[in-house]
């Protein structure tokens, strides 16, 4: 028998490379395609723009968003005076590309009473077990004004369905609180986009309830904000792992879409990747993404949007573990960001993707502006949006990426893109290159201009402090059979590609 296999195994490796090339997606992802043989991985982009991938009252320069913490902004990014973000974070924030901000995630049981009025008379509370009770100074008013000083288009609340301090109250005075709460934004934010999420991750840690038990809790907290601002878009979360309650994650999503089609078509996820044990790889997520989506649409919601509206590396391990803390700087390492620019740049592929804030913006591990000897600097992450910070007349075009891989990658693949072409018929792209090595990588397409080309390359490799960002300049003549640039290993860079005729 060891002697039949010793036989077999060429033969057997061969009918492996077959098959592996012959396969038309990696991880299914239908932008993905990888194959052992391909001399250069290639870039295949359309001129027709994906239905739907950023609608066209959705700009793409709100795409990257953050989440932020009340308590994390005030306490790190205050000026002197109270109820001011300090100019120096504001003017961070708008150089590095933030397009939307997410306020008050991460848990429900803020009384938004308490974040207004007089700042020095507002009540400490209690919003969740493992913080003190704090103050919040930054509240709903100076999160609007936040929001004029970024011209963000946007504004996020969590709506309470449970109660304040670990109790679960009352749902109809809930329902009454939330639409006096809806009032106010309304009030504050009347020319603003005002996004509503039904509660934050009620299916886990606490409360840890149903399907059935969230339906009964935020339905009439829903209708009651409808009811009185009904350009509010109410957003529904979603699980995206099987817990120690939610076995059948399927089921419970089905459940939740179900009950709430014709109310709600906005749903959001939580999306961790590549640490473990709460980090699966970005292919996992982004094919959980895809899997959510064609429940929607099975349950007969036409337009659906998803919003990923937590996403980030999380460091190894828990915080039950006594090595957790250690592990911190894993969110924002160079690591971190090619993980996190996978993502981003593989959400964008996905139609019904319309957005997706890292966590966040000061929050425990995730800190997207870093503190060094008292002053405020861009962690990795910001810049890895101020690289891709994308205009406003952005689109994104079909894009597939044919990697030349290995089987030994870790993910398989090694490159991934998705390109976009603005106002002026200029054509950009994001790319990714997971490996070590340099990698050549050729762009074609209907979408590429038929004319002689000049392209900017601008790219993040690793640094000491925050990353190593260089540009590099290519022009290619129309007769060129193969347009190629060079990809530093680990580096992640956007293309800007011109007619050569064009200043």
């Amino acid at each position: 028998m060891q002697e039949m296999i010793l036989f077999l195994r060429p033969l057997l490796f061969v009918v492996f490379l077959m098959t592996f090339n012959s396969a038309q997606a990696c991880w299914g992802d239908p932008t993905l395609s990888c194959a052992l043989t391909r001399d250069i991985t290639t870039i295949e982009i359309s001129s027709v723009a994906a239905k739907n991938v950023l609608p066209s009252d959705r700009k793409l320069s709100d795409f990257l968003g953050v989440h932020a913490l009340f308590w994390g902004v005030q306490h790190d990014l205050y000026a002197s005076s109270p109820s001011k973000v300090s100019p120096e974070a504001i003017s961070l924030l708008s150089s590095t590309g933030v397009g939307s901000i997410r306020y008050g995630g991460g848990v429900n049981e803020i009384d938004w009473r308490g974040c207004q009025g007089f700042v020095l008379e507002r009540p400490k509370q209690k919003v969740a077990p493992w913080i003190d009770a704090v103050r919040c100074i930054f509240g709903i008013q100076e999160y609007e004004v936040l929001n004029d000083e970024l011209n963000l288009g946007s504004t996020w609340h969590i709506a309470n369905v449970v109660g304040f301090e670990g109790g679960v109250i009352d749902t109809a005075f809930l329902a009454k609180e939330a639409g006096d709460y809806a009032l106010k934004v309304k009030e504050l934010s009347s020319g603003r986009k005002r996004f509503w999420e039904l509660g934050n991750e009620l299916d886990r840690s606490w409360p840890s309830w149903s399907a059935e038990k969230i339906v009964e809790r935020s339905l009439p907290v829903a209708n009651e904000i409808k009811r009185v601002d009904p350009g509010a878009r109410l957003v529904l979360p979603l699980i995206e792992f099987k817990s120690a309650l939610v076995k059948d994650d399927d089921g419970h999503n089905k459940f939740l879409i179900r009950h709430f089609k014709g109310l709600v078509s906005d749903y959001a996820l939580h999306l961790y990747y590549e640490n473990d044990p709460w980090g699966p790889s970005v292919a996992n997520r982004l094919a959980y993404t895809r899997k959510v989506i064609g429940f929607m649409y099975q349950a007969g919601v036409k337009s659906p949007s998803v919003w990923i509206t937590e996403h980030a590396r999380p460091p190894a391990g828990t915080p039950a573990d006594a090595f957790w803390k250690k592990n911190w700087y894993q969110t924002n390492n160079h690591d971190a960001v090619v993980a996190t620019a996978d993502f981003l740049i593989g959400a964008t592929q996905i139609p019904e993707v319309q957005g997706a804030f890292w966590h966040g913006l000061r929050a425990g591990p995730w800190n997207y502006l870093e503190i060094d000897n008292g002053k405020l600097r861009p962690s990795r992450i910001a810049k890895l949006f101020e690289l891709l910070k994308p205009s406003e007349s952005m689109q994104a075009l079909p894009t597939q990426t044919l990697n030349k891989t290995s089987v030994y990658a870790p993910t398989r693949y090694i490159v991934r893109a998705s390109a976009f072409r603005d106002k002026d018929r200029n054509l950009w792209l994001w790319v990714v290159n997971r490996d070590e090595g340099a990698q050549r990588i050729q762009f074609k397409g209907n979408a590429i201009p038929q004319s002689d080309l000049k392209v900017e390359q601008t790219f993040l490799t690793s640094g000491e402090v925050n990353g190593l960002v260089s540009t590099q300049h290519y022009e290619f003549k129309n007769s060129d059979a193969m347009k190629a640039v060079i990809l530093p290993g680990r580096s992640i860079a956007v293309l800007k590609i011109q007619e050569e005729h064009k200043q």
